[in-house]
């Protein structure tokens, strides 16, 4: 299990992919770690003094049948895959509290009914979409003077023409687009010392 202070790093640094319910703010939405863990975020109390959110970590095969409808939501958070999850307060003054729940401790009444299951046409990527165009973009016109491999090349171009393909989609995966920047982000870490590379690992820094 997590040590406090690298989980509350960890928690407090995770980015945004899909929100499935927006009240006043996103109630349960899903985020990525910058090891590409992913997490399952849930709203289930605010008071005048604080907000509490139960995160639970999920594999990206899990998180694929949950957005399938395969998984109902509370399933997601009393059957997780580690057998804990996390409570999470806020208070007004942005101070994080969070305490490690056994699944079999979470309050039912923190949780949606038994049959209750995501709708996939309620999500939406939360994705800065305008940055990651404008980036890739940038990247197609300059590909060519990066010092890849053949193979390189080959496997960027793929990166880049799936994100494409999600931009132009009506329902793009943010899961799908998150994947292609990290494999570009691990193509151009292979090239040392060059000023490129560098410059878009930078603006990649920013995206993932």
């Amino acid at each position: 299990m997590l040590n406090e202070h690298y989980l509350k790093d960890t928690l407090q640094n995770l980015k945004p992919l899909e929100v499935f319910d927006y009240f006043d703010g996103p109630r349960f939405y899903s985020c990525i770690s910058k090891s590409g863990q992913l997490y399952l975020v849930f709203w289930v109390d605010e008071t005048e003094k604080s907000s509490s959110w139960l995160y639970v970590q999920i594999s990206h095969e899990r998180y694929s049948l949950f957005k399938m409808g395969n998984i109902a939501i509370r399933e997601s958070f009393l059957h997780s895959e580690e057998g804990y999850v996390f409570l999470v307060t806020v208070d007004k003054n942005k101070e994080v509290d969070i305490t490690t729940l056994s699944c079999h401790d979470i309050p039912l009444d923190y949780l949606p009914e038994p049959d209750d299951f995501l709708d996939d046409s309620q999500s939406y990527v939360s994705l800065d979409t305008n940055t990651i165009k404008a980036f890739i973009e940038s990247l197609k016109s300059s590909s060519h003077q990066l010092e890849l491999s053949k193979e390189q090349q080959a496997e960027l171009q793929a990166d880049i023409q799936t994100i494409e393909t999600q931009e132009t989609s009506p329902n793009p995966k943010a899961i799908i687009i998150i994947e292609c920047l990290r494999s570009i982000r691990h193509q151009l870490e292979s090239l040392i010392d060059h000023k490129q590379a560098s410059g878009f690992l930078k603006r990649l820094g920013v995206l993932i």
